[in-house]
């Protein structure tokens, strides 16, 4: 199994399971019905970072073939992308026009720190789901926020595996640019 089989089974399965647990409980939800299921991404769809545009329309792509075989229970889901250009104060902007707009259930991805910075403590105040952040920086983890779940791993472990392997299997000399201080 490849990794984009990988993701995308766990992105629909932790929806699902959002979905499933919120299902039946007499307070309405923000961000699904009976028929949809509204999810929304930031990245930059043009401008100098447009490249990592990808990783938004790759999640629609998912979501396009979740929805031809009949959504999550029964639900379609709606997508959104917004274009930040890669800029934090448009970021800001997009994020609060889906939330306060459209009545988003949850981000996935959302590509860039300082983007995601701009817009994690307001995703924390209204208390939408945030799944995997396209980031490896510990603010999205360290304190834990029960809303954000990271499926990147740290900055500091990659470097350390990447040390591991430079040292270990490519016979780098040791260097102190990988030790810690």
């Amino acid at each position: 199994m490849d990794l984009r089989k990988i993701l995308s089974v766990v992105l629909i399965s932790m929806f699902a399971f959002f979905v499933f647990a919120y299902d039946g409980q007499a307070k309405e939800e923000t961000g699904f019905d009976a028929k949809e299921i509204r999810i929304a991404q930031w990245g930059p769809q043009s401008g100098p970072a447009a490249a990592w545009g990808s990783v938004a329309r790759g999640s629609k792509l998912v979501f396009d073939i979740v929805n031809a075989e009949g959504g999550i229970a029964g639900r379609q889901i709606k997508y959104f992308i917004r274009d930040d250009q890669y800029n934090p104060s448009q970021t800001v902007a997009g994020v609060k026009e889906l939330v306060e707009k459209y009545g988003i259930f949850a981000f996935v991805g959302g590509v860039s720190t300082a983007c995601g910075s701009a817009v994690q403590g307001y995703l924390r105040e209204k208390e939408i789901i945030w799944i995997s952040p396209t980031t490896g920086a510990t603010v999205f983890f360290k304190p834990l926020n029960p809303y954000i779940w990271n499926m990147w791993p740290s900055y500091e472990n990659d470097a350390s595996v990447i040390a591991k392997f430079a040292i270990e299997k490519k016979k780098f000399k040791k260097n102190r640019r990988f030790l810690p201080e």
